[in-house]
């Protein structure tokens, strides 16, 4: 089945989880959630870096798990 949330705002949600621990979870979890990901697509450096700022202050947000 084709997402229907658009590829940018799916990675800033999976960012925002605290799922994902950086931006391999987030592709990873992208790609079995069924998106295209070309090379390049969505990874320039700025963007890189706020995903992996997100990622880890929603981190350090997220409750410690027993």
């Amino acid at each position: 089945m084709k997402p229907t949330t658009p590829a940018l705002e799916r990675a800033f949600e999976l960012a925002r989880s605290g799922s994902c621990r950086g931006l391999d979870d987030i592709r990873r979890q992208m790609l079995t959630e069924g998106y295209s990901l070309r090379q390049g697509e969505l990874w320039g450096l700025g963007l890189r870096r706020q995903l992996k700022q997100i990622c880890q202050s929603a981190s350090a947000a997220k409750p410690a798990e027993d």
